[in-house]
């Protein structure tokens, strides 16, 4: 009996196995911008196996209109196994997948149509139930995106140069909004009062504003017939320029004056500074007295080395002549007696030849300076 109510265990759940079901995914959205169409979901949730999504897409009858809106459109997560309105196709490159998005974006799902779309999970062949969307209307549900402005200044106008969103395909967007127009918002820097100008033709629009003031704008575009506003550019501020008065002219001259001859003064500080410094360094304000500067100077160091030769020295210096006491009389006389004479004759001839050598000095200096510079030195006086 247990083992009867094994086997028959095990088969059930090997039938769920095959046949069951898997979880179905949830929070179905539509992701609309610039005429690009995105589905996304949550991932199913599994601990240790993987699933794969395939999305389908069905248009939507007028004539039963009415009664979708009042199921599936106001039910989200109800599923409309018992709606039978046209049949659903795959969406191209939405088949088995593994992500949680899918792009629907084809020719099929035109601008003013009305569609639906569902999902399910499916592993192996194992298949969850259906999820069905709300009614996709593009032309309700689409998003315009933000434009691309430039803004330049001539004097007190500004040019405002828009740029269309980049579309799907990168299609121009006035091919899908026929009526589309362009509000542009501007108001003065640091000011909360903003001003709109709308233009639906141009795409230059030129804005007459004060002069010599900042502006700040962004623009939008907006389609009436589709009753749908475009996101906001970002903000660019741009100052106006005009024609510059008189006492704005004579004011900036003389601070431009000023600036100048400042400039000019300070670089003559600089360089004279810069002069002084250089003629200090290399030409000294010290001079020195006359004498110092010939005994330096070259002519006076020749001057010294002329003075090396033997008649400079003759003219300079005084010879000096020594006589010993017992030779003194022979070898200094220039008479041929010879020396017999006792030693008080020679100091009285000694004395005598003295006084009568002073009294011929006292008479004429120039013959004792040439008799005492003829002197000769005696080979007995060198020996001594």
């Amino acid at each position: 009996m247990a083992v009867s109510m094994f086997w028959i265990i095990l088969t059930a759940v090997l039938v769920f196995e095959v046949f069951g079901k898997i979880q179905r995914p949830s929070n179905i959205r539509i992701h609309a911008f610039n005429l690009k169409y995105l589905l996304k979901w949550d991932d199913v949730q599994r601990s240790n196996y993987s699933v794969n999504y395939t999305v389908q897409w069905k248009k939507h009858c007028s004539c039963d209109h009415a009664r979708l809106l009042s199921t599936e459109a106001q039910q989200v997560n109800h599923t409309m196994n018992n709606v039978t309105i046209g049949e659903f196709r795959d969406v191209e490159g939405c088949e088995s997948i593994s992500r949680t998005e899918c792009d629907f974006t084809s020719p099929h799902i035109f601008f003013t149509g009305q569609f639906f779309l569902r999902l399910r999970a499916q592993r192996g062949s194992q298949t969850s139930d259906w999820l069905y969307s709300k009614l996709f209307v593009p032309y309700k549900q689409n998003e315009i995106g933000p434009p691309s402005v430039h803004v330049t200044s001539k004097e007190h106008f500004l040019n405002v140069d828009i740029f269309d969103p980049q579309m799907e395909n990168n299609a121009s967007i006035l091919k899908t909004y026929k009526d589309i127009e362009y509000r542009i918002s501007f108001w003065e820097k640091y000011s909360n009062k903003s001003r709109n100008v709308t233009d639906g033709i141009r795409k230059v629009v030129r804005l007459k504003l004060k002069p010599w003031t900042t502006y700040c704008l962004h623009v939008q575009l907006f389609s009436s017939t589709f009753e749908r506003e475009g996101q906001f550019s970002r903000i660019v501020c741009e100052k106006t320029k005009g024609t510059t008065p008189l006492w704005q002219l004579c004011v900036t001259f003389m601070v431009s004056l000023v600036i100048v001859f400042g400039v000019a003064m300070g670089c003559s500080f600089c360089v004279n500074c810069t002069y002084r410094c250089i003629k200090y360094a290399f030409f000294p304000p010290h001079i020195l007295p006359e004498h110092l500067q010939e005994y330096f100077s070259e002519r006076s160091q020749n001057a010294f080395l002329e003075l090396t030769s033997e008649e400079d020295a003759e003219e300079c210096c005084d010879q000096l002549k020594v006589i010993s006491e017992t030779e003194s009389l022979c070898s200094y006389s220039s008479s041929s007696e010879p020396c017999t004479r006792n030693g008080k004759d020679d100091q009285s001839g000694q004395t005598s030849a003295d006084s009568g050598q002073f009294s011929n000095e006292e008479s004429s200096k120039s013959d004792g300076i040439e008799e005492s510079e003829e002197r000769m030195l005696t080979e007995p006086d060198l020996h001594t």
